[in-house]
């Protein structure tokens, strides 16, 4: 699924990441993936759990969260609605 997040929608996330799973980005990484977004949720994924310095290829259950999260958030639009 290709969707654009909006820079609020990807503050909502990285928070719900750093908050619920342990994945707290920089903020220059934050800066980054506010700016120029992968544009699947997959890639999204990646390149958070990259930068964290883990291997999305190990499949591992803390991957999967993270992919699930984004995934939810790449489904709505709204961040009003929408809960990490």
């Amino acid at each position: 699924m290709t969707i654009k997040l909006t820079p609020a929608q990807i503050q909502v996330l990285l928070d719900g990441l750093c908050i619920n799973l342990g994945l707290c980005l920089s903020p220059a990484f934050q800066a980054r993936l506010k700016n120029s977004p992968p544009p699947t949720a997959e890639r999204f994924a990646n390149a958070v759990y990259r930068a964290e310095g883990l291997d999305p290829a190990l499949g591992s259950d803390l991957y999967k969260m993270v992919l699930a999260k984004v995934a939810q958030a790449f489904e709505q639009q709204d961040t009003s609605n929408y809960k990490v």
